[in-house]
């Protein structure tokens, strides 16, 4: 079987990030792949980062302290909860050799969700492009969001999508968008909505229903 890596902003304290990754890795084996999801963790939800801004903050310090417990517990529920049924690669941070420890695959990924906002990413994150990795791309209901870029970033998305072989976007805007660069690309839904009822019960159980309580 064909293998995929795919890279997604996964990382979340919220149902949204995980249930989207899974319905891509989901999709990508309807089309005949074992995916494997990349667990790039950027810096702006590390933990370092975390404790980096109770720090130099005196009044958020305590609140921080206190709140610590109750984000580990939350963290690894919706941890648990993604592995269990997506497979996911050994953490990757900012720091590390991407290249090397990105999962090699047939198919390298890039989608679904806003990974290509370079507001929320706090700047130009290369990893959700697959920067230095060599191999077939393609990009899956990637998003945006947004529908004027910097000129820089604009130059630099230009470079690194002309090396996919294929790009689908989940936004009208972001399709006209990259028109305006001279990259072609198609509308597609997000992949949440690619699965029907029956395909969304298996993960939608009555332990999942008692830990989303728990987790609230």
């Amino acid at each position: 079987m064909r293998t995929a890596s795919f890279i997604t902003v996964h990382v979340g304290f919220n149902f949204g990030s995980k249930l989207q990754a899974i319905a891509t890795a989901e999709v990508l084996k309807k089309m005949g792949y074992q995916p494997t999801c990349v667990n790039y963790v950027p810096p702006r939800v590390t933990y370092r980062r975390y404790w980096k801004q109770a720090i130099t903050n005196p009044i958020k310090f305590p609140w921080r302290l206190i709140y610590y417990p109750i984000l580990l517990v939350t963290g690894h529920g919706f941890d648990r909860y993604l592995n269990r049924y997506c497979k996911v690669s050994k953490p990757i941070y900012m720091g590390d050799n991407f290249k090397e420890k990105c999962p090699k695959a047939d198919v390298y990924v890039s989608g679904s969700d806003q990974l290509w906002n370079c507001k929320h990413n706090e700047g130009n994150d290369t990893h959700y492009f697959f920067d230095g990795i060599e191999g077939k791309k393609i990009a899956f209901a990637s998003s945006i969001g947004m529908t004027k870029l910097p000129e820089d970033y604009a130059k630099y998305m230009k470079e690194q999508l002309s090396q996919y072989r294929a790009i689908s976007v989940r936004e009208a805007s972001a399709v006209e968008l990259l028109k305006g660069m001279g990259i072609s690309s198609t509308h597609v839904l997000d992949p949440t909505f690619m699965l029907d009822k029956e395909e969304w019960k298996p993960f939608a159980s009555k332990r999942l229903v008692k830990e989303k309580v728990l987790l609230s």
